[in-house]
């Protein structure tokens, strides 16, 4: 029996205004291919399914028609858990509708556990294995109602409540299933030891110091199919237990990632194999160019060709000196580019100067200006380049002054 792990799709995403839909309709398209010529039997996806926990309705038709679309292939069993970003009530709603296309949603706890428990079964009807079906778990479903603790207090309190809640409900499956039966464990959460993490990734869970160790999970579990975490990746401390990772490069931070689901299978032993990797196709190419302003401009206009109008370009100005004309060039440049897109640019100026003591003034002595001036001497603005800079603030500031009055 093979079960396919995903997670983070973070349909309804958007990269500084520019969106994904194109890639996940892509996505989708290949993950069904891979589930039909698999021959998978189980989807599973580990939370982070939307962006925003109210999608935008185009992000919501792509992923309902996806699930309408497994109907009558071999994949009967689609365990979705709701992540840090999903919103719980939206993706519960339809959980009942969606049942009748094979379809389990759990996207918070009730007070029963086995409401957190999938049964799976053969073609013949005889139970295979468990699916042990946890979604993200919220600040409020960890933390008791006490004032006066410290932040420390805090953040071990969730760690050993999620510790808690793993070993609580390994041990409800051995009390009412015995100890042969096959376990598989769903998570979205931050698990200390992590390879790295993209800055598309929100912290959860008191900013991600309540981070557990993958030994704290139980090993009744024989697989733990994680979300959360972007790169794809197996962690130290569990026989068994990996990120899947996103489908697609989120952030800039995510180009270089190999983006993929993954596979497992339930032996014969009644023993969950090691993951085969499956590269996902990536649509978009994401490239940073990073130079000085002379330079990027002159290695965008080189980029700018037909065969390259999938790529989106962040742009990091790197040079001693800052300068006015930065802007202006970079709304100029994001307007003459033909096929690629000028996604965002930030500079970097490295001849940022430590201000002297001196020139710091009390706190009771701040102004505007004060604060102002401080910042050109900090910014290493070019000396020609300082009266038009103080020209400006100063209307902006006149401007100000008049708007208040008024």
């Amino acid at each position: 029996m093979k079960i396919l792990h995903t997670g983070d799709w973070h349909l309804g995403k958007k990269l500084h205004e520019t969106d994904f839909e194109e890639d996940h309709k892509l996505f989708f398209e290949e993950l069904y291919n891979i589930i039909v010529n698999k021959s998978i039997e189980v989807l599973i996806v580990s939370g982070d399914i939307f962006d925003f926990s109210n999608p935008p309705r185009s992000a919501e038709k792509l992923y309902y028609s996806f699930l309408l679309k497994l109907k009558n292939t071999c994949c009967k069993n689609i365990i979705i858990t709701a992540g840090n970003h999903d919103g719980i009530q939206s993706l519960e709603a339809p959980k009942e509708i969606l049942k009748l296309l094979n379809v389990d949603i759990i996207g918070t706890l009730s007070e029963s556990a086995d409401d957190q428990l999938i049964e799976i079964n053969d073609h013949e009807g005889n139970l295979k294995f468990l699916i042990a079906a946890v979604p993200f778990l919220r600040d409020k479903d960890l933390l008791q109602v006490n004032e006066g603790r410290s932040y420390h207090d805090r953040t071990e309190e969730v760690r050993q409540g999620i510790i808690t809640h793993y070993s609580e409900l390994a041990d409800h499956v051995t009390q009412k299933y015995g100890d042969d039966i096959p376990v598989l464990a769903t998570g979205h959460l931050f698990v200390a030891g992590v390879e790295e993490k993209s800055d598309a990734v929100r912290d959860i869970q008191v900013g991600n110091l309540a981070g557990v160790h993958s030994s704290s999970f139980p090993e009744r579990f024989g697989y733990i199919a994680l979300g959360h975490i972007h790169r794809q990746q197996k962690l130290q401390g569990h026989a068994n237990m990996w990120y899947c990772g996103s489908p697609l490069p989120l952030s800039f931070t995510e180009k270089n990632y190999e983006h993929s689901v993954l596979v497992t299978s339930l032996n014969n032993k009644g023993v969950f194999e090691q993951p085969e990797k499956i590269t996902i196709s990536t649509y978009r190419k994401l490239i940073t160019v990073n130079n000085s302003l002379h330079n990027v401009l002159s290695e965008l206009r080189s980029l700018d060709k037909e065969e390259n109008n999938n790529y989106l370009i962040e742009a990091i100005i790197t040079q001693e000196n800052s300068d006015l004309d930065i802007p202006y060039q970079m709304s100029k440049i994001s307007e003459e580019l033909k096929f690629i897109k000028l996604v965002k640019y930030r500079t970097n100026i490295t001849g940022k100067k430590e201000l002297k003591k001196e020139d710091i003034p009390d706190l009771d002595d701040f102004t505007p200006e004060i604060i102002f001036n401080s910042l050109i001497k900090s910014e290493n603005v070019e000396e020609e380049q300082v009266l038009i800079i103080k020209d400006l603030f100063k209307k902006a500031e006149e401007l100000s002054n008049q708007e208040r009055a008024e």
